[in-house]
């Protein structure tokens, strides 16, 4: 009783584990390759976020630089409003010590 052979019980077990070996090492590629693809689409949006956030600081900054600009500029007007409605007061005090403007003022509301 010796002997050893290889018969048919053993050729099937062995073809049972090569096909559950080889089942095994295509669902992990498979879901390798599944990994890979989601990871890349991840990737994608991660890089598209990216971009846009680039554009909404420069848009964000472009925007601060125009503030700057208009507060610049409004505070010139201010400062020159300011200095005409001073020459004004002063017309209308200069008009109102005039005896010539008071007189003129005098014979416009009088006629």
């Amino acid at each position: 009783m010796g002997e050893s052979t290889f018969g048919w019980s053993e050729l099937i077990s062995l073809t049972a584990v090569i096909i559950s070996f080889a089942t095994i090492l295509l669902s992990m590629k498979s879901r390798s390759e599944k990994e890979t693809k989601s990871d890349q689409q991840v990737l994608d949006k991660l890089d598209s976020l990216e971009s846009m956030t680039k554009e909404t600081n420069q848009d964000v900054k472009m925007i601060n630089r125009k503030i700057d600009d208009h507060s610049e500029r409004l505070a010139t007007l201010e400062a020159e409003m300011k200095n005409a409605f001073f020459r004004i007061k002063r017309v209308e005090d200069t008009q109102d010590n005039c005896q010539a403007c008071r007189a003129s003022k005098q014979s416009l509301s009088g006629a």
